[in-house]
């Protein structure tokens, strides 16, 4: 009677935790890709939602098979990742990084990339999920110039206090 009654909550709980994940899905925009653990980060596969997060249909994902992650990486962010990715075994099961990546269009989203190391088919592998961080970036930035400017005021009207008191 313990175990059904186990295996009935487990099922529920299966079936909540779905349910929590799709609608994460219509709230954040993310995509998984499996990538070689090798210099370039080749893809191996990537799905429908990762395709439509760089701007391309699901039908057209398979174009990416065989291009390496670094080539769409903006380029002042290419060695951070790298050493990011390449080093966390020493310290950790899991790696997780920020950078810019390229949309089919041309342009950069800033991405948050959380994976981990994979063994298919004997190969090593990166398996990872890359989440839209672009919105939140450009708040903090737009946050930062915002600090910058009144901080920049603040100094203006105590150089000129400072110069009618002298």
């Amino acid at each position: 009677m313990v175990l059904q009654k186990g295996a009935r909550m487990e099922a529920a709980m299966e079936k909540d935790n779905e349910r929590a994940l799709e609608i994460l899905g219509r709230s954040v925009r993310f995509g998984t890709k499996l990538c070689c653990y090798d210099r370039d980060f080749t893809v191996l596969d990537v799905d429908d939602n990762y395709a439509e997060l760089i701007g391309i249909s699901p039908v057209e994902k398979n174009s990416l098979i065989g291009k390496t992650v670094r080539d769409c990486i903006y380029p002042q962010d290419v060695s951070h990742v790298a050493r990011e990715v390449h080093g966390f075994e020493k310290t950790s099961r899991e790696y997780e990084c920020k950078y810019r990546l390229m949309t089919q269009e041309g342009n950069y989203i800033w991405v948050k990339d959380v994976g981990e190391v994979v063994i298919i088919e004997g190969k090593k592998c990166i398996r990872s999920v890359v989440i839209d961080i672009d919105e939140k970036e450009k708040l903090i930035k737009q946050r930062d110039v915002t600090y910058e400017s009144v901080e920049n005021l603040m100094d203006a009207d105590n150089m000129t206090l400072l110069h009618h008191v002298n």
